[in-house]
């Protein structure tokens, strides 16, 4: 059963996912490999993984409204989500549930995604995080920014339990900065 929209447990769950889903994308940079600079069809992107989920967590937007019919619940109008450091933006987000309502099974953000954590940034116009597969895909003009540095591409597909990801599906566009102690790693 979905909890009502006045309660707070659906907040949790969604930051909880949505944390994870920053954590993966923003949480240790990226590791510079020996092909610095050079452009390539695709990426390997790997990121070092902290969190302390003990801190709170805030959920902001301007509505929520839940279907226990269907097992969504939907945030729209201004998301953000807010813990410590971590600061994720846009203007949807819609969870669904599994058949028996008790467990989120994917969190879709849409309409323009930024994810920072004041050191890292990550732009996309949607992301989905497929939960049980631990699974993240960020499309639409994906940007990695860490200082200088920066990877693009359309799209990024990230394993939470690999702890890697891959940068794909086009052209992809890098650029570290020697001494920066950013970068990627290419995968032939």
């Amino acid at each position: 059963m979905i909890p009502r929209s006045d309660e707070i447990g659906v907040m949790q769950r969604f930051t909880r996912y949505t944390f994870a889903l920053t954590l993966v994308l923003l949480g240790g940079g990226m590791a510079c490999g020996p092909l610095a600079g050079v452009a390539l069809a695709q990426t390997t992107v790997t990121t070092g993984l902290t969190a302390d989920p003990t801190l709170p967590i805030e959920v902001e937007a301007d509505q929520l409204s839940v279907d226990q019919a269907t097992g969504v619940a939907v945030f729209s109008g201004n998301v953000r989500v807010i813990q410590g450091e971590l600061r994720v933006t846009a203007p949807k987000a819609t969870l669904n549930y599994n058949e028996d309502r008790t467990e989120i099974q994917t969190v879709h953000l849409e309409g323009g995604v930024i994810l920072t954590n004041g050191v890292e940034v990550v732009q996309g116009q949607d992301a989905v995080y497929t939960v049980p597969d631990g699974v993240v895909v960020l499309t639409g003009d994906v940007v990695v920014t860490q200082g200088p540095s920066t990877i693009a591409g359309p799209r990024l597909t990230y394993n939470l339990q690999a702890g890697s990801g891959v940068m794909d599906g086009g052209r992809v566009q890098s650029v570290f900065v020697p001494g920066s102690g950013t970068g990627s790693e290419p995968k032939e």
